[in-house]
């Protein structure tokens, strides 16, 4: 996984350093930079599950939960651009951002005469990076850049669900739980605007949507209250991000 991070950097940089080995270009835009953004994100995290609701195995049950995320986060920014004779510009950019990308659901069913049944599902997004190639055209002498974006992009989850039921089960209750942390990859899509401030800054308006494809968790053990083991389900999370972000950018 981590392999991957950093074979797509390196490949970045190595683009970025071929491209800056070529003549410049007058174009305003050309050039190496640096930043800093802050943004705000959102993440659909999607549970397909099956299982069997017998001990024996022979009444199975499938579906799919669903969980929303969302916070703040933050991070910095390095690339390249190029900006050809007529007006396109070509770039690389690699970013990192913190995150506090959270959400979670609890549920609690009174209707049991022995006792409530109750669950939980949680899902958190820690940190958020790409890799990716930019397409613009500079527009109106330079003063704004839109562009599209796309590429590798990589992010660190961690989701746990967990369900007790008092009534349920062998023995006179069941319990499950189980969780999923990894650094996931994907890819991710998007569009932006730039718009120099001087010489050397620039603001930077971005969208990005990411997809992580799905990964399945541990298998889920539930047991009895006597410690037997009743059922076995599986579990899966696919997760999407939305991030919406603005930077600032130094220019060499």
């Amino acid at each position: 996984m981590y392999r991957s991070i950093l074979l797509a950097s390196a490949v970045a940089f190595c683009v970025a350093g071929a491209a800056a080995a070529q003549p410049q270009s007058d174009g305003p835009w050309t050039g190496p930079y640096v930043g800093l953004n802050f943004g705000y994100g959102g993440g659909g995290f999607n549970y397909p599950f099956s299982g069997t609701t017998t001990p024996t195995g022979t009444t199975r049950t499938a579906g799919e939960l669903k969980q929303n995320s969302n916070g703040v986060l933050g991070g910095f920014q390095v690339g390249y651009n190029y900006e050809l004779p007529n007006g396109v510009v070509a770039g690389v950019v690699t970013d990192f951002d913190g995150a506090s990308i959270t959400g979670g659901n609890e549920l609690t069913d009174y209707g049991r005469a022995g006792g409530p049944s109750n669950g939980s599902l949680s899902s958190n997004v820690d940190y958020f990076g790409t890799v990716r190639g930019v397409l613009g055209y500079s527009l109106f002498g330079g003063r704004v850049l839109p562009y599209v974006t796309g590429g590798f992009a990589y992010a660190r989850m961690t989701t746990a669900n967990g369900f007790s039921c008092a009534a349920c089960g062998v023995g006179g209750g069941v319990v499950t739980a189980s969780s999923y942390s990894a650094t996931d990859t994907g890819w991710t899509l998007g569009a932006g605007f730039d718009y120099p401030i001087n010489d050397k800054l620039s603001l930077r308006t971005e969208y990005l949507y990411a997809d992580f494809g799905r990964n399945t968790t541990p298998q889920t053990a539930i047991y009895g209250g006597s410690g037997a083991l009743a059922y076995n389900a599986t579990t899966g999370v696919s997760t999407t991000l939305n991030v919406l972000r603005v930077g600032l950018n130094y220019r060499f």
